[in-house]
C-alpha cells in the first residue's frame, strides 16, 4: 500500500466520503466543459496555459476553476507537459516527448486511461499507469484529476 492510500484510508475512517453538494457541482461543470470522450481531438489552444488569449483551457480549469476541489498552484507551467512560453513565442512539452502535438496525444491518451481506470474502481493500477502514460513528475495532473 502506497503512502497516499495509508494517508486515505486514514481519513476516510474520520470522514464521510462525500462531498458538499457545491464542490460536486463544481466538478459536473469541469467534466461537462471537458467531457471524456471530447479530450482525445483537443487542441493545444484548448488545452495549455501561458498564451495571453488562453483563458478557459483545460490547464486554466484544473489550476485557477477548481481550486475548491485541490490546489495546484505553486509550480511552474512545465507540470502540465506542454505550454506555450510567452518569452520564446512558441509551443513549449517536456523533455518526454518529441514535439508538442506528441506531448498533446500522449498527455490527453494518458489522461483518458487514468479516468477510465479509475471508474472502473481499479485505483490499485493508477500510480503506475500514470508514471507510465504521464511521466514521474506530472503529479500535479495525475493527482487533481
Amino acid at each position: 500500500m502506497n503512502r497516499w492510500q495509508r494517508l486515505l484510508d486514514d481519513w476516510l475512517n474520520e470522514n464521510e466520503p462525500t462531498a458538499p453538494q457545491p464542490v460536486l457541482d463544481l466538478r459536473h461543470r469541469f467534466v461537462t466543459t471537458f467531457p471524456l470522450e471530447a479530450l482525445t481531438s483537443i487542441t493545444k489552444h484548448r488545452y495549455a496555459l501561458g498564451h495571453p488569449s488562453l483563458k478557459n483551457t483545460f490547464c486554466h480549469w484544473l489550476e485557477y476553476e477548481t481550486r475548491e476541489l485541490g490546489s495546484l498552484g505553486g509550480h511552474y507551467l512545465t507540470k502540465w507537459g506542454l505550454w506555450w512560453s510567452q518569452e520564446l513565442g512558441t509551443w513549449r512539452h517536456s523533455s518526454r516527448y518529441a514535439n508538442p502535438d506528441d506531448a498533446l496525444h500522449r498527455i490527453m491518451a494518458g489522461i483518458v486511461e487514468l479516468v477510465e481506470t479509475a471508474e472502473r474502481g481499479e485505483f490499485e493500477h493508477l500510480d503506475a499507469l500514470g508514471s507510465m502514460s504521464l511521466g514521474r513528475r506530472s503529479n500535479s495532473l495525475r493527482i487533481k484529476l
